[in-house]
């Protein structure tokens, strides 16, 4: 992800900086994956991808789970304003989102339950909340109060507030269970220049960061003579060594079978869409998403590529970068003083979001199964983020680190057409002790439910997320079973 380089406080900044050298370095060498794998797996019989189309019916009910992470903490009052709640508009007096029946077209919020919206950057989710495929949680989180990105994020990414446990709550759920497709090469796959946390310490996951020009380097003629000299040649070496470029050639055999470059999504789905505008002559003019945020939505379309393909992929991991708004948030389009259509790039990000999860919605619910289902009948999405914002605006129009925010999951195995929250007023107890929203629901309780009902694996909960356990008053109804 590119972020403009005045995103964030000093700590996020030295962050990104540690991602684009570890981006830089995956360039150098973008051949050699970051591979976790068995010792033997063998090649699986690839399928084409693209399009729509009928599969087979589904032979597993365990559900493809997309994490995607909205690193830098988003501010779950842009995500979803409790537009009603009687003090939001006292701390948020600048930056605010205005109420539905509010004359400003551009500020007004999209009602979702007569308590809280969304700002008029994420209209293109509106259709699946109204379809009752998208569930938002709000003053959810960590119970951990650290205001850290890296402290945060490594927390959330465990599955525990613990520094000494580095194995992410995803690689220990692939761990404890048996893949869905049996010659699967890769079960995991995060598109990443590094591991993420979530998925570090699985076996058959990688870390790939440009399925589009994903090759060996040189003459494509001889790519196969090169692929069987790097076989040979560390066949005899030791262990690690050997089977790191076995798993390698097996990777790029892998990714180049799927044919990601020719990959066309289904009819009527367009990533990283324009947004279109109406000025007040009634003309209409789409602007282009900008340049920040194109490699979420090119992640999302990666995403799709390797879900449709069928190789056995059991979880993606998309990040998304650039949350964390310490001044000027602004979400909202408006107009110049010719009357063109002016955007902050701070609209980008919720618009990139809302727009690209809405294409791969559409993309793999156009991908259908021979018993009517789709898809979007296998595939979870969580939206997270490593904590939320201050209520108040600070001197900038901006927010700081704070404590609560929302997730968000998509898909069809979803309750969803629901804001699930135990909210506490922003005028009594909603505010925590440093000005942050407080968290009344721990994110486990919904990862918990998923790790239950839609990975069918609930019996090694407390391995999954060390020290927690069911709630006695039982889940949330976030998903169905």
């Amino acid at each position: 992800m590119r972020i403009p380089t005045d995103t964030g406080c000093s700590e996020y900044q030295q962050m990104n900086r540690r991602s684009a050298l570890s981006a830089l370095g995956a360039m150098a060498s973008s051949w050699i994956p970051q591979v976790n794998y068995s010792e033997e797996e063998p090649q699986p019989s690839i399928k084409p991808v693209g399009g729509g189309g009928i599969l087979p019916r589904a032979t597993t009910t365990r559900d493809i789970v997309v994490t995607i992470f909205l690193r830098g903490g988003a501010d779950g009052l842009v995500l979803c304003p409790p537009w009603k709640d009687n003090d939001y508009a006292n701390y948020r007096r600048g930056t605010r989102i205005f109420p539905p029946t509010s004359s400003d077209a551009f500020r007004k919020a999209i009602d979702l339950n007569n308590f809280f919206g969304m700002p008029q950057a994420m209209a293109p989710l509106k259709s699946l909340y109204t379809s009752k495929n998208l569930l938002i949680t709000h003053q959810t989180g960590s119970m951990n109060d650290t205001r850290s990105h890296f402290d945060a994020q490594h927390f959330m990414e465990v599955g525990t507030d613990s520094k000494q446990l580095w194995v992410g709550w995803m690689a220990r759920h692939l761990n404890s269970v048996a893949p869905t497709k049996s010659d699967a090469v890769l079960r995991g796959v995060a598109l990443s220049g590094l591991m993420p946390q979530i998925l570090d310490g699985a076996l058959q996951t990688a870390a790939l960061t440009d399925l589009t020009n994903y090759a060996l380097p040189g003459d494509s003629a001889t790519v196969a003579n090169r692929l069987g000299w790097l076989t040979k040649a560390y066949s005899t070496a030791e262990a690690s060594m050997s089977n790191a470029a076995t798993n390698a050639v097996k990777t790029l055999n892998l990714l180049q079978t799927i044919n990601y470059p020719a990959y066309q999504p289904a009819t009527g789905v367009v990533y990283n869409p324009p947004i279109a505008s109406t000025l007040a002559n009634g003309s209409v003019v789409n602007s282009d998403m900008a340049w920040h945020v194109r490699d979420f939505g090119e992640s999302l379309k990666s995403t799709a590529a390797l879900i449709k393909s069928g190789v056995g992929i059991e979880t993606v991991h998309v990040d998304f970068g650039g949350w964390d708004f310490h001044r000027d948030e602004w979400v909202f389009e408006g107009r110049n003083g010719d009357g063109t259509a002016n955007f902050g790039w701070r609209f980008w990000f919720p618009y990139s979001l809302a727009a690209n999860l809405a294409a791969f919605y559409k993309d793999l619910d156009a991908t259908k199964f021979s018993d009517g289902t789709t898809l979007m009948n296998r595939v979870t999405v969580v939206v997270m983020s490593e904590f939320g914002r201050t209520v108040n605006e600070n001197g900038n129009y901006g927010t700081d680190h704070g404590h609560g925010g929302t997730m968000m999951f998509l898909g069809k195995n979803v309750n969803g057409g629901q804001v699930i929250a135990d909210w506490k007023s922003l005028g009594t107890t909603g505010i925590d002790v440093f000005g942050g929203l407080a968290t009344t629901l721990d994110y486990r309780i919904f990862l918990g439910e998923l790790l239950e009902k839609r990975l069918l694996n609930g019996g090694q909960l407390g391995t999954v997320f060390p020290g927690y356990t069911k709630p006695a008053s039982g889940w949330r109804g976030a998903f169905k079973a």
